[in-house]
């Protein structure tokens, strides 16, 4: 089902480290996404802003054998969380399902480390990762969809069973960047639209079928309008690894290193979004039609707002949180931790209303 298969990444190799904390008291925490992983420090200022947005946010799980990288799922009483902890093999995976009342683990086989979870029911449910995985559960167990590829997929998203897309793309060697388009039967690669040579992409959401962005390295944001797939213009040259909207020409994402960065499509054109509240690379966004918009990042960073401004979060956690969940209830999830050495890997969900706490059963 796969053509050309292009050299996958290593994530021992792949990952840069470096410590940067906020303060002088330094923790070798390791913040983990595509190509580098700042450190995360303690954080003195922890004030949750002045604004009307905040959110009481508390650990629901901690202390699990690696990082939770993405959560999805239709309802509180169904939602999946995944990720895992990485190594020179790829990792191992961790799914986790909550069924509203607690926690429960899935059984990953010997899938590496997984960086995204999207799904259409619970019984079509699918999880990208590490060395070209893609799983499918359907309800009853996860099995193992063939890609024939050894490259990192970041993101999957689909409109129906037989419409989804999956990006991804290596870190460490000069390939193109991977789209791969599952039909209801296999998975086959698209081509990048001309001009897009950066290499990587890390996620992909759509309005609808023939209303799908895909957010990747250098800022690059590709749209396919049923029919093709072009570059949008960008307001960002810096790294762009999520996106995520409200409904057709209202679309968030973010991303960034050292510096925040998130965008919004509007009125047919992406913006940059300035805020105070933005004081760390981004990582995570979420929102949904009539829903504010929650963002998640480096060192724990939390922020909730919309257009008119947002209000950084007091969060219980120094962890860097790489996915965030919510529903229209006024439930929400963000999940993270830590996935190498020299720390022992381990991961954390923080959440707010009733997304149960652990332990993990």
């Amino acid at each position: 089902m796969i053509g050309d298969t292009h050299p996958g990444s290593n994530p021992a190799e792949s990952l840069r480290f470096w410590g940067q904390p906020r303060n002088s008291s330094f923790r070798s925490l390791l913040c983990a996404l595509a190509m580098a992983l700042p450190a995360c420090g303690d954080d003195d200022d922890d004030d949750a802003g002045t604004g009307e947005h905040v959110l009481e946010w508390r650990v629901a799980l901690e202390d699990l054998d690696g990082a939770i990288l993405s959560l999805w799922g239709p309802s509180i009483s169904d939602l999946f969380a995944v990720g895992g902890s990485l190594g020179a093999d790829g990792g191992q995976a961790i799914i986790l399902w909550s069924d509203g009342q607690a926690w429960h683990e899935q059984d990953a086989g010997d899938a590496p480390t997984l960086w995204w979870v999207f799904g259409l029911a619970h019984d079509a449910v699918w999880a990208v990762g590490e060395r070209g995985t893609i799983l499918r559960f359907d309800g009853d167990e996860w099995s193992t969809v063939a890609t024939g590829a050894d490259y990192t997929l970041w993101g999957v998203w689909g409109a129906n069973e037989s419409d989804l897309w999956a990006v991804g793309g290596s870190a460490i060697v000069d390939a193109p960047p991977v789209i791969l388009r599952w039909d209801g039967s296999g998975w086959e690669p698209m081509a990048p639209p001309t001009g897009d040579e950066r290499g990587l992409y890390f996620k992909v959401w759509g309005a609808s079928a023939d209303d799908v962005y895909i957010v990747g390295a250098g800022g690059a944001i590709l749209h396919w309008d049923g029919e093709e797939l072009s570059l949008m213009e960008s307001p960002s040259t810096d790294r762009l690894v999520t996106v995520v909207g409200r409904g057709p020409g209202d679309v968030w994402a973010v991303g960034g290193l050292g510096m925040p960065v998130a965008l919004h499509l509007a009125d047919g054109a992406w913006a940059a979004v300035t805020d105070p509240a933005f004081v760390e690379g981004l990582m995570g966004v979420w929102t949904a039609p009539d829903q504010l918009v929650v963002v998640s990042g480096f060192r724990g960073y939390l922020a909730v707002g919309d257009e008119g401004g947002f209000t950084e979060q007091a969060s219980p956690t120094d962890l860097c949180l790489h996915g965030v969940w919510g529903d229209a209830k006024g439930n929400f999830a963000a999940g993270g931790g830590d996935l190498l050495l020299p720390a022992p890997p381990k991961g954390t969900i923080v959440a707010v209303g009733a997304v149960p706490d652990g332990p993990v059963e």
